[in-house]
């Protein structure tokens, strides 16, 4: 029988009281076994019980119930896509005059609820150089290093603004811009904005459990 098997056994043996008449001698195992049991009801799971209720990373396995007078909820987000600034890399970037893309801006998205959210991703992008002559760039949205967006021409050496509904957005997740030229032309991207709506989820405790 091994340590973890004696030590619940010993847990979980109900004290027997003895049974005192008149005359009986006091000795001492039987001022020891009131000790023992005295100890034994002060603790659950072989921990004492103490004020701050600090089970040193011990499970409770020797009551069949625990109450409690107040349970906190754990609030998180859902995000659902809107106009509404929460996350920004501002400044500007140039991307490669090459044609294949390459990251240009990040943002990293915090703790939200479950895996449906949703985000816009809002930007001003121009070409780097205006004479047509050297054509457009192109952008892409990405979320984890795979493409979210259609390819958007950057055509105008005047900034313009460019807007993508991004959905199936869950925490951590990395909200990029990818940029290419066309050999020539390079694109400018002015700021990166992550836009969204918030709504509260609370997320409750189990309202059973088993001890």
């Amino acid at each position: 029988m091994d340590a973890h098997v004696r030590r619940w056994r010993r847990v979980s043996m109900a004290y027997a009281p003895t049974t005192w008449d008149a005359n009986d001698v006091i000795t001492k195992d039987k001022l020891n076994k009131i000790e023992q049991g005295i100890n034994t009801a002060s603790k659950l799971s072989g921990t004492d019980i103490d004020t701050d209720k600090d089970w040193g990373g011990k499970s409770i396995t020797n009551v069949g119930g625990v109450y409690a007078g107040k349970v906190s909820a754990k609030i998180v987000p859902e995000i659902i896509a809107s106009d509404v600034l929460r996350a920004s890399s501002p400044g500007s970037v140039t991307g490669p005059s090459a044609a294949t893309y390459t990251k240009s801006k990040e943002i990293t998205i915090g703790e939200v609820y479950g895996s449906e959210n949703s985000v816009r991703v809002k930007f001003n992008a121009r070409t780097y150089y205006s004479h047509t002559v050297y054509g457009h760039a192109y952008a892409k949205v990405y979320v984890n290093g795979v493409a979210k967006s259609d390819e958007l021409a950057i055509t105008s050496s005047d900034s313009a603004p460019f807007s993508v509904d991004v959905t199936g957005i869950k925490t951590g997740d990395k909200v990029q811009l990818y940029l290419r030229g066309n050999g020539s032309q390079m694109g400018v991207v002015d700021g990166f904005n992550v836009c969204y709506d918030l709504v509260d989820v609370a997320l409750l405790p189990a309202t059973t459990a088993t001890i």
